[in-house]
């Protein structure tokens, strides 16, 4: 059971904050190809699917749930293994955003 954060936070804070929801099996920080420097989301792993439940409060992607851990405000989103429906349906929107961005930002405003 995954969750996926987005947060700038330490390991060890999310650690001592999500350890209430149940057995953190661990942590995977995502860092940028290009210059090394860790990105500002995580995936936490638990021992149990209900710690995620608790988490999101039952919401399913793109829906997320915001918690505060210190001065830091953390969205968090159930994360399913990429062939479940649901996370293809989530990654073909992200990927179709990005597509939108890219044609979108390349071209001048039309006067």
């Amino acid at each position: 059971a995954v969750v996926s954060t987005q947060s700038t936070g330490a390991e060890e804070d999310l650690q001592a904050y999500f350890q209430q929801y149940g057995t953190i099996k661990g942590f995977e920080f995502i860092f940028d190809k290009g210059t090394q420097m860790r990105k500002h989301f995580c995936f936490i792993t638990f021992e149990d699917g209900t710690s995620v439940d608790r988490i999101v409060e039952g919401k399913l992607p793109p829906n997320s749930v915001i918690h505060h851990i210190g001065k830091y405000r953390v969205e968090c989103k159930k994360k399913f293994d990429d062939n479940h429906p649901i996370q293809k349906k989530v990654k073909a929107a992200v990927n179709q955003k990005k597509r939108e961005n890219e044609s979108w930002g390349g071209a001048p405003a039309p006067a």
